[in-house]
Parts: structure tokens; C-alpha cells; sequence
């Protein structure tokens, strides 16, 4: 198992509406099997993890997504299905699709790495 970004939880925490995704460029060829996040919901939350070429720095095609799954209100780790080969330099953008007021734990020192913007997210890349 490879991990990409953190495998602890981190300090920060950003409240997202509609979703977030986060771009990551690929070291090596493989294949994505799942997606762990350190997430929670004000209220019970629907989400689905999303992966997104990426094009002039912008997330826009769907390249793959989870099926749907309900959250909670306690932050805990949410492990879904998802699958993706990709390649070497490849740059993806890989987060979430959610209701309004899901939190996901992040770090908050990387500049230019989260994409959010409301107009993205309300027309869903397809």
C-alpha cells in the first residue's frame, strides 16, 4: 500500500460545501484501489470520493468516483472503494463530493494544492 498526502491526522480542519479535491502528481505508474479520508459532518452527510484529470491546473474530467456513503458527526476515517491506473508525472486531483458542512481534515501549509470553487462543484465535471 502507497500512501499519498498524510497517513495521520492532522491539525487543521476545513469546512467544505460541495466538495474539495486536492491535486497530486504521481511519482511512479500504479493503480488507486481506495481513498481513506479524516472526515465528520455538522449533520449526517452524504460524500463520495472523486478523482479528476487536471488541465491548466484546473480538476476536469471525472476519471473515476466511489459509490455514495453516509457520515457521521464524529470525525473518524471513511475508506472508499475506488479505481484508477494511472501514470508516472500524471497530475490528478483527488477529494470529495459532499453535502453542505462536511469537514476534512487537511494541512493547511500546502499553498496552490486545494481546488474549491462553488461554480466547479455545481456542474460536476462529468
Amino acid at each position: 500500500m502507497a500512501i499519498l498526502g498524510n497517513n495521520t491526522i492532522l491539525a487543521s480542519t476545513n469546512l467544505t460545501g460541495g466538495g474539495q479535491v486536492c491535486v497530486f502528481q504521481a511519482s511512479a505508474s500504479g493503480t488507486i484501489t481506495s481513498l481513506s479520508m479524516y472526515i465528520r459532518s455538522t449533520g449526517t452527510a452524504n460524500i463520495k470520493y472523486v478523482i479528476y484529470s487536471s488541465v491548466a491546473g484546473v480538476p476536469t474530467n471525472l476519471l473515476a468516483e466511489s459509490s455514495l456513503s453516509t457520515i457521521g458527526t464524529s470525525f473518524s476515517w471513511v475508506t472508499l472503494s475506488i479505481s484508477y491506473s494511472f501514470v508516472s508525472g500524471e497530475n490528478l486531483f483527488i477529494g470529495t463530493l459532499c453535502d453542505d458542512n462536511t469537514e476534512v481534515a487537511c494541512d493547511s501549509g500546502a499553498v496552490n494544492q486545494t481546488y474549491q470553487d462553488s461554480a466547479f462543484w455545481s456542474t460536476y465535471p462529468t
